[in-house]
C-alpha cells in the first residue's frame, strides 16, 4: 500500500477537530473565524461543525487568526444588517492597544468609524484589515533595517580588505545613511 502524507491542500471541508491537527490552529480560534466570516464553514446533516482548510491557511497567512483571537467582551460586538461592528473599546482589546489610540486612528480617518444613532462602530473586518496591513509594515520594517545592517557589515568587510591590501590611503570608509 504506497501512502503520502496529507496537508491543508488536500481537503476542502473537514470537522473543525481535523482542522485542528491539520493547521495546529486551535478551535477557538477556528470558531473564532467562521463566526466572524473570515473562514468558510458548515454543517453536516448530523450538525456537525465543517470548516474550509484552504481559507483557514488564507486567513492565518493574512493575520486575520489574531484579530479575532484576543480576549473580546462579546456585549461589544453588534451585527446590524449582516455587517458586524465593534465599539472603539472592542476595536482596543482587538487591536492590543489602548481605546485613547483607537479614538486617535479615527481621527485620522486610518480606522474609519461609523454612527449608529448616538454611538461610534467600527466594522469588524476593518480592524482586521487594519492589523494585517500594520503587521505588514512591522515585516516590511525588520526586512529593511536587516538589509541595512547586511549592506553596513559588508562595507566594513570591504574597508577591512582594502586595509589589507595596502589600498586604504585612498579610499575613504563609505558611509551608509538610515
Amino acid at each position: 500500500m504506497n501512502r503520502r502524507v496529507l496537508n491543508a491542500e488536500d481537503f476542502n471541508f473537514v470537522p473543525i477537530k481535523v482542522a485542528v491537527r491539520v493547521t495546529g490552529v486551535s478551535r477557538e480560534r477556528i470558531l473564532a473565524m467562521a463566526n466572524h466570516g473570515i473562514i468558510e464553514s458548515g454543517f453536516l446533516d448530523d450538525n456537525e461543525d465543517m470548516v474550509s482548510l484552504p481559507s483557514i491557511c488564507k486567513a492565518v497567512a493574512e493575520g486575520y487568526e489574531c484579530a479575532v483571537t484576543r480576549s473580546l467582551d462579546h456585549s461589544q460586538v453588534y451585527e446590524v444588517d449582516g455587517t458586524e461592528y465593534v465599539t472603539p473599546p472592542g476595536a482596543a482589546i482587538l487591536l492590543g492597544v489602548s481605546t485613547a489610540h483607537v479614538d486617535s486612528l479615527v481621527k485620522s480617518g486610518r480606522l474609519p468609524d461609523t454612527l449608529i444613532g448616538a454611538r461610534r462602530f467600527i466594522r469588524y473586518e476593518v480592524v482586521a484589515e487594519y492589523q494585517a496591513q500594520v503587521r505588514v509594515q512591522k515585516s516590511n520594517t525588520r526586512a529593511r533595517e536587516k538589509l541595512l545592517a547586511d549592506v553596513s557589515k559588508t562595507q566594513h568587510r570591504l574597508a577591512e580588505l582594502l586595509r589589507k591590501a595596502g589600498l586604504d590611503d585612498t579610499h575613504d570608509e563609505p558611509t551608509i545613511s538610515t
